[in-house]
């Protein structure tokens, strides 16, 4: 089973599965780099259960232990989010440049 780094930023959270290398943000319940639909399939059918993989795994995006209509309203938030680029550009997630280029840059 690979392991998950998760990163807290303000009200993001953005997790990277050091085994497949993909990104997913809160309301991305099927970690494919979107909040779309399936992600409420996703929601919907584990609805009132607990993750296996505890708080914060599945479709708990609150991260209190149970998915619940809390969960949802993550996920409705952040409905049309993908990693390569979102419903607004304030929701999208953009590598920083290297350290190399910087200083390049600023010469």
């Amino acid at each position: 089973m690979a392991t998950t780094d998760r990163i807290q930023l303000a009200e993001k959270t953005i997790e990277l599965d050091k085994g497949s290398g993909t990104a997913s943000f809160p309301g991305d319940y099927d970690g494919n780099g979107a909040v779309d639909s399936a992600d409420y399939v996703v929601w919907q059918s584990t609805f009132g259960t607990t993750p296996i993989d505890g708080p914060g795994a599945g479709a708990d995006g609150n991260v209190n232990g149970i998915v619940d209509a809390a969960d949802f309203t993550v996920w409705r938030a952040h409905l049309g989010q993908t990693v390569a680029g979102g419903a607004s550009a304030g929701n999208t997630v953009v590598p920083e440049p290297s350290t190399p280029y910087c200083s390049l840059s600023a010469a």
